[in-house]
């Protein structure tokens, strides 16, 4: 991702204290990464149109043609963090090491 896309989207953060802050916290952006509507509301337990109008505030847009897990209607360019998932495969790996 352009190193100015970053910079304005972590400027539009700072500025939008309640969302951004949720999406700071929550979220990590990356060319690569996607999340669908369900996933997303579930995470952040706003409605759909809410969470719409914050993300393109972020430029980020909603597909409602694509599909991930059999579900339709994604994001594309960022998606929830998995620190607990990440922690494990880091423990794990050093285990093999030994």
């Amino acid at each position: 991702m352009p190193k100015e896309f970053i910079e304005a989207i972590e400027d539009t953060l700072e500025s939008n204290s309640g969302f951004g802050l949720w999406f700071e916290d929550n979220c990590e952006i990356g060319d690569d990464f996607k999340i669908g509507k369900e996933e997303l509301i579930t995470a952040s337990k706003m409605n759909f149109k809410k969470l719409k109008d914050e993300l393109k505030k972020l430029d980020f847009v909603y597909n409602k043609d694509k599909m991930i897990n059999k579900k339709r209607g994604i994001w594309e360019g960022f998606r929830i963090k998995h620190d607990e998932v990440e922690e494990i495969e880091e423990d794990n790996e050093e285990v093999e090491g030994l």
